[in-house]
């Protein structure tokens, strides 16, 4: 029997319901069965995922792997490890992929040899203002970093990438041990390595994360910690890096007031700015963690 054309990997940490639909969805793909494989990680989750995973017998070639709990990026370059498919597609539980998504992303790899494909994150909890004001900051860096004809930055959540070039970069960095800033570290180092990224807006996944603000503000205070994370790994890479502009900044601070109908673009622009704050708050925890005396201290109690 031939090898699958993609091996679909998807990390999973105590969201069942989430892995139940997003099995459905992939179960739902207009692709030849035989042509893709599900490799779902469970990142030291609690939750039983057997009986979820036993529903698609018959209808999904799915397997479950485990690990201890180190984060995403090790849980994705573990499933990388056990695919057997010539190219990798990276998804996360809460997401959805549209039935066209392995065909949109074949074609973009096809026809961009030695690159990998992002594709466009729609966010489908439209009736939470959480989740409609994170997909207002993503739309913000997709139209950033992805201007044609050079994009820059795809996040892990919808993006492609052929398997011997993704373990010939050396995958995700493991040191990142929770969901931020490995996507944006792994494509930069993709880049540096000679290699290019390819939009393809038809290759659709639907993100459902509803939140409340206490982890609305979690979620963005852990970007912040591993935009430091990032930002340090690459001054230490290239001797210097330049930052983003203030009008980076501005543009998303802004964009709901361009983008948003009437009624939602103050609570959207207000939760916008908190996620800027929460971001900042994170970036500085970090640093205050990554400074010579804490890690000092911590080496000292750590050698008791």
């Amino acid at each position: 029997m031939s090898s699958p054309a993609f091996s679909v990997i998807v990390p999973t940490f105590n969201r069942p319901s989430q892995v139940a639909a997003c099995l459905k969805a992939l179960a739902s793909i207009d692709y030849d069965r035989r042509g893709f494989e599900v490799i779902l990680v469970d990142d030291g989750g609690t939750c039983a995922l057997e009986p979820v995973v036993s529903q698609f017998t018959g209808h999904l070639a799915v397997r479950l792997e485990r690990q201890a709990n180190s984060g995403p990026a090790s849980a994705r370059n573990l499933g990388a490890s056990y695919a057997a498919s010539e190219f990798l597609a990276f998804t996360d539980d809460d997401c959805e992929p549209d039935p066209q998504w392995l065909r949109a992303l074949e074609s973009g790899l096809r026809n961009h040899p030695r690159h990998a494909i992002g594709g466009r994150i729609i966010n489908a909890a439209t009736d939470d203002i959480f989740a409609r004001a994170g997909q207002s900051i993503l739309d913000s860096l997709y139209e950033y970093y992805n201007c044609a004809p050079n994009s820059r930055f795809f996040a892990s959540n919808n993006i492609a990438i052929p398997a011997a070039l993704f373990h010939d970069v050396g995958g995700f960095d493991p040191t990142f041990t929770f969901a931020a800033g490995e996507d944006r570290e792994f494509c930069y180092r993709w880049l540096r390595q000679g290699y290019g990224l390819n939009y393809v807006p038809d290759a659709v996944v639907r993100h459902y994360h509803r939140m409340g603000l206490g982890e609305f503000w979690a979620v963005h205070f852990r970007y912040g910690r591993g935009a430091f994370q990032y930002r340090q790994k690459i001054w230490r890479q290239s001797q210097g890096a330049s930052l983003e502009p203030l009008s980076f900044y501005r543009d998303i601070l802004l964009r709901p007031f361009r983008q948003m109908s009437e009624g939602s673009k103050l609570p959207v622009a207000a939760l916008v700015a908190v996620s800027q704050v929460a971001v900042l708050g994170g970036l500085c925890y970090q640093a205050a963690l990554n400074s010579p005396d804490v890690t000092a201290a911590t080496s000292t109690r750590s050698a008791k």
